[in-house]
């Protein structure tokens, strides 16, 4: 498998909810990248991070080695709780639906064949 990584950025540096807010994302294997962008209207920073994931990891044509740099915690702890969310109905420990569970479901969807790392880096540099 081939080593991919993925820098995501975004506008929002915390969860709160904006009205308007842009991400990015590049993905780099060898000597080629690739970005993306986009921007969402009522939103939260999470959402954002997650998009940007989602639009990444669709441009993805085969199984692959991915490292994830990104400051967003939220993303990281929850990349990592995917299948026992799964096997929950994407349901809390109490029951009630998860927050963002529609990304989540996604994420989960498009992480199948592919080995994750995560970098958790200050990517306000890239702003």
């Amino acid at each position: 498998m081939q080593q991919v990584n993925i820098l995501l950025v975004t506008s929002a540096s915390t969860p709160a909810r904006i009205k308007e807010g842009w991400y990015r994302y590049t993905l780099s294997c060898r000597d080629v990248s690739k970005i993306g962008k986009g921007s969402l209207k009522d939103t939260t920073g999470n959402r954002l991070v997650m998009q940007a994931l989602i639009e990444a990891l669709e441009r993805m044509k085969k199984p692959a080695m991915i490292r994830v740099i990104t400051d967003c915690r939220y993303l990281i702890n929850g990349f990592q709780m995917l299948q026992i969310w799964k096997q929950a109905g994407f349901k809390t420990a109490k029951g009630a639906p998860l927050k963002n569970e529609d990304l989540w479901q996604r994420l989960y969807e498009l992480s199948g064949g592919h080995a994750f790392s995560w970098q958790e880096e200050d990517v306000s540099i890239y702003r």
